[in-house]
């Protein structure tokens, strides 16, 4: 298992706002901020619509690679 963590800063201090726990053996090479936070992931992303991106297939069909739909650890 692999743990997803997102940070911010609150009160000057950085603290934990959202975890999720996803299956390794459901993981592919592909972006793995998408395939553990889903499409939103991608709203921020500056490799979005790039020939750089790693989630372009992900973002085409809803699912990895490996036939799992994302986000996988949701």
């Amino acid at each position: 298992m692999t743990e997803f963590k997102r940070m911010g800063i609150q009160n000057g201090r950085l603290v934990e706002t959202q975890s999720t726990v996803v299956p390794q053996n459901r993981m592919t090479p592909e972006c793995w901020t998408v395939q553990a936070w889903g499409f939103s992931a991608c709203d921020s992303c500056e490799l979005k619509d790039t020939d750089e991106c790693g989630g372009q297939s992900i973002r085409k069909t809803g699912k990895n690679s490996k036939g799992f739909a994302v986000p996988i650890g949701h």
